[in-house]
């Protein structure tokens, strides 16, 4: 009885379909599937800033421009929170609402052209609901130029370094980066007068990266960081130039 049990059990733990085809031939078109949790989210989470950037990535994919803008729309509508308190909101924590809304009203310029939209009411609809997101006065066929003159509003009204860092990223999707909205960024919230965390600092160096900033001015926002937080290896020289700096620290330190 006892070996029959175990071929029992080993019959359990055998995998009929090892390579995935059987699933693959099976199972539903994987943008549908995420749709269908899209449409979930929006039901139980619609506070959530992630659900509506996720909806508009799912538009992207889908190539649906009018959904995009819907999700544009309903992100741009949350209410940002402070800094420090969306780092402790499971809810915020992994992107804010600003940040999400600005990178991906980017991303809706690289995606979409008024070149490709065949009809006229639609491109019609767009023109006027893009508009209205900029916040613009009157409608335009040049939606990158509104697209990029919007980024930089919002990092001119928000000169904190988590909001200059998600315009820098923003403007290197649209091949328009320049490192000085991270350099002149302030390094303090002012909403609660705390410094920023390192977290914000290594999302600031990765966003100068993603944009393909010059190496001095790198290390010019590094050395900025190394000051902040001298013991974090994120922002570590590399070991040849701590060798070289290492007997000048130990001098000043004797003296």
């Amino acid at each position: 009885q006892s070996s029959s049990a175990n071929n029992d059990v080993n019959k359990k733990d055998e995998d009929d379909d090892p390579q995935g085809v059987q699933l693959l031939a099976t199972a539903r078109d994987p943008l549908i599937e995420a749709n269908d949790l899209v449409t979930k989210l929006n039901q139980h989470a619609a506070a959530c800033p992630r659900t509506h950037a996720l909806a508009f990535d799912l538009a992207l994919r889908r190539r649906k421009p009018l959904l995009a803008l819907r999700a544009l729309q309903r992100l741009k509508k949350i209410q940002p929170i402070p800094y420090d308190t969306a780092q402790r909101n499971s809810l915020y924590k992994r992107e804010s609402p600003r940040a999400a809304f600005i990178e991906r009203l980017a991303h809706f310029i690289v995606t979409f052209s008024p070149r490709d939209i065949s009809s006229p009411v639609i491109l019609q609809v767009m023109n006027t609901e893009l508009v209205a997101l900029c916040d613009c006065t009157e409608t335009t066929s040049d939606w990158r130029d509104i697209i990029i003159a919007t980024i930089q509003r919002f990092a001119n009204e928000e000169d904190g370094l988590p909001a200059r860092t998600a315009a820098t990223r923003a403007l290197a999707i649209l091949d328009a980066s320049s490192a000085q909205f991270i350099l002149t960024a302030s390094l303090v919230d002012t909403k609660n007068n705390k410094p920023y965390p390192v977290d914000a600092f290594i999302s600031a160096r990765d966003s100068l990266r993603f944009a393909n900033i010059p190496e001095s001015d790198i290390e010019t926002f590094l050395n900025t960081a190394r000051t902040k937080f001298p013991r974090a290896q994120a922002f570590a020289l590399p070991s040849s130039e701590e060798a070289t700096l290492a007997p000048e620290e130990e001098d000043t330190s004797k003296s």
